[in-house]
């Protein structure tokens, strides 16, 4: 969301004694910026948030329990403050893994091995990133529900499944001739899939800077933006992007995107019988 466009729409509510509690964000931090006092906050916020973060008073304050407190109060919604709470857009975080990764592959070319980051096996290719990417969003998703299994029912349900897997095996027929890997190796064979272990000094810090309370605590609600996105393509569907257009038919174009993603096509019909257009 544009600054511009986050002002007007906390300012109408202002306007008409709305309290917009929560904005979701789409990782541009510059619009949450713009608004996030614009009901008010409570002492502490209208101090540090203002103070410069360079300064060796908020540097002070920010490695001090004031300011753990502060953040656990404010993260759990108890603190007496009316700033607008940040979320996050599950759709657009779990994409900055994806996007991070192929960042860090471009920055570092080689590792510890000697060998190159990028490659074939064993090395962060685009298809491993992608499935990094959807492991993680998975992960985030999975565990915002409620009724979460807890960590020891997750490896109780993980030795269950393994112990049927195993157990699949009985009937499976016995010898070096067998078709089945299990029997005539006496173990599940393991598929060569796996990153070097090199990666995981290398991988390490990332993951931890994406798996920060901070951040998946915004995530929490589970929203997305999918539904904006949505809306947004309507319109560039009658106004493309690339191409120049004036005010008036962008505003033509916002119009017939917004009827049409509340009303249906059938809303085009209804404008034209009022418009006296034959049709």
């Amino acid at each position: 969301m544009e600054c511009s466009i986050a002002k007007k729409i906390w300012g109408w509510s202002k306007e008409n004694n709305l309290h917009y509690k929560f904005m979701i964000s789409d990782g541009d931090s510059k619009a949450y910026a713009s608004i996030w006092d614009t009901c008010g906050c409570c002492a502490d916020c209208e101090k540090w948030e203002n103070t410069d973060k360079r300064s060796a008073e908020y540097k002070k304050w920010h490695e001090s329990r004031g300011y753990v407190e502060r953040k656990k109060s404010h993260e759990s919604g108890k603190a007496d403050c009316s700033r607008v709470t940040k979320l996050d857009c599950v759709g657009h975080v779990h994409k900055r893994m994806g996007s991070h990764l192929r960042e860090l592959r471009k920055k570092v070319t080689k590792l510890k091995d000697g060998k190159s980051v990028k490659g074939r096996k064993h090395r962060l290719t685009d298809k491993v990133i992608d499935k990094l990417q959807t492991y993680y969003g998975n992960a985030i998703r999975a565990n915002v529900k409620p009724g979460k299994l807890t960590a020891q029912q997750q490896k109780e349900q993980i030795s269950i499944k393994q112990q049927a897997i195993m157990a699949r095996h009985k009937f499976c027929p016995s010898g070096p001739d067998s078709w089945c890997s299990h029997k005539r190796e006496g173990k599940l064979q393991r598929k060569d899939h796996h990153l070097d272990a090199v990666f995981l000094e290398f991988l390490l810090p990332e993951f931890k800077r994406l798996g920060q309370y901070s951040l998946l605590i915004r995530c929490l609600p589970v929203h997305s933006q999918n539904v904006n996105e949505s809306l947004n393509s309507l319109m560039w569907n009658h106004a493309p992007k690339h191409r120049l257009k004036g005010p008036r038919v962008i505003e033509n174009a916002a119009m017939s995107a917004v009827l049409a993603f509340n009303c249906g096509a059938a809303s085009r019909q209804d404008v034209m019988k009022a418009a006296n257009i034959p049709g």
